[in-house]
Parts: C-alpha cells; sequence; structure tokens
C-alpha cells in the first residue's frame, strides 16, 4: 500500500487533499453543538437547521455539480468547492446570539453548496486514479485503493473530534454550563473551533489539488479514458 501512495502521485494527492478537507467537515460537525449552544444561544434548534440547510444545500446543487463536471477539470471545481467551503466557515467568525436563525441558515445552505462539490468532484477522482493505475501496470487493484481510501476516511472522521476536544479544553470550555456561563476565552475557543481549524485544514488541500495533473488529456493518453 505504501508503495502505491509513492509511485502513484495522483492517488497521494487525492488522499492528502481528502484527508484535508474530511478533518475541515469533520470539525464543523464537532463543533456545531458548541457553537449553536453556547455562541448563538439557538440550541438544539441551531443543530436541527444545519443538519438541514447542509444537506440541503447538497441535493439542491447536486445537479449543478455534475453538469460542470462535464465542462471543467473536476480537481480545480474540488479546489474551487473546497475554497468556498472555507469561506462560509470564516463566515461564522462574524454572527453570535444576536444573529437571526434565517442567516444562520443561508450559511448553512452555503455549506451544503461546498460540500456538495468537494464531495462529488472527490469521489469521481477515484475511478480515473484507479482506470489510469491498470493502464500503467496492468493490474486490477481497486480493493487496494478502496481500502486506503476507507481507511484514511475514517481516521479523518476520528480526528477531527479529538482536534475540537483539545482546541475547547485548552480554551476553558466547561462542559454542562449554558453560554452565558462560559467564559470569554472558551465562547473565542468555540468561534476558533468551527471557523479557523476547519478553514485552515481545507486550505491546506488547495495546494494538493492544483498539483494534481491526471486530466482527460493523460488518460487519453495512456489508454485509460
Amino acid at each position: 500500500m505504501v508503495e502505491t501512495l509513492v509511485t502513484n502521485k495522483p492517488f497521494a494527492i487525492l488522499i492528502g487533499a481528502k484527508f484535508c478537507h474530511l478533518f475541515g467537515i469533520g470539525s464543523v460537525m464537532a463543533s456545531i453543538t458548541f457553537f449553536s449552544a453556547s455562541v448563538l444561544g439557538y440550541g438544539q434548534a441551531g443543530v436541527a437547521t444545519y443538519g438541514i440547510g447542509i444537506n440541503l444545500g447538497q441535493v439542491l446543487t447536486l445537479p449543478l455539480w455534475v453538469w460542470l463536471g462535464w465542462r471543467f477539470p473536476k480537481h480545480q471545481l474540488y479546489a474551487c468547492s473546497v475554497f468556498w467551503f472555507s469561506l462560509i466557515c470564516l463566515s461564522f467568525m462574524f454572527i453570535d446570539n444576536q444573529t437571526p436563525m434565517w442567516v444562520f441558515f443561508v450559511q448553512t445552505l452555503g455549506l451544503g453548496f461546498g460540500a456538495g462539490g468537494i464531495l462529488t468532484m472527490g469521489q469521481s477522482l477515484l475511478p480515473d486514479i484507479v482506470a489510469y493505475d491498470r493502464a500503467l501496470t496492468g493490474l486490477r487493484r481497486e480493493g487496494m485503493f478502496t481500502s486506503v481510501f476507507s481507511f484514511m476516511q475514517k481516521t479523518a472522521h476520528s480526528l477531527a473530534p479529538f482536534a475540537i476536544g483539545i482546541v475547547l479544553t485548552s480554551m476553558g470550555y466547561a462542559a454542562g454550563m449554558k453560554g452565558g456561563e462560559q467564559s470569554a476565552q472558551a465562547i473565542q475557543g468555540v468561534y476558533i473551533a468551527i471557523s479557523i481549524v476547519p478553514a485552515v485544514a481545507l486550505i491546506l488541500s488547495i495546494p494538493l489539488l492544483l498539483m494534481y495533473n491526471l486530466t482527460e488529456k493523460e488518460l487519453k493518453r495512456v489508454g485509460a479514458a
């Protein structure tokens, strides 16, 4: 598996980018309950709004991402969707308990738009990589690629809540206390957890995606398209 990661550059790039974006999305998911309760004062209603908004945003924009995927390089669309998701995460820094819930809902729709592109474009690159590898090596290694891919996804989703827990604890967040009872530093920690941490993780993947060179032209050249 390690040899495959080293010798198959497109796969190594995809794994690195996917880890960053799954860690970033996982950080938002791990932080949303604290953000809704302690910063926005919405409680479980805010968590429900987040769930509805991000899923609705993905469903509504999926046809658009598919249409774009047929007309533009997928890795560039992937990078654009990552950048958009990062911007929405950073926008959370500018809302508080005086913000109407509809504003927060619009933000979650924006997250859904970005997540739709990230998931659609990210998943669509893997079959290209498998076909490319088969054309170069003559081997069918779909199972190995999928196993590494799955392991990376589980690792990223596991590490994100752990990292968020460290951020909140280090900033003095006290579990069980209401938003108004949390210290200013703890509230700042929640902002960092839902905004800065995921944005940084996602932005780190953009240089990797810009190095991705497995285009349709290259696939045709090796007979993989």
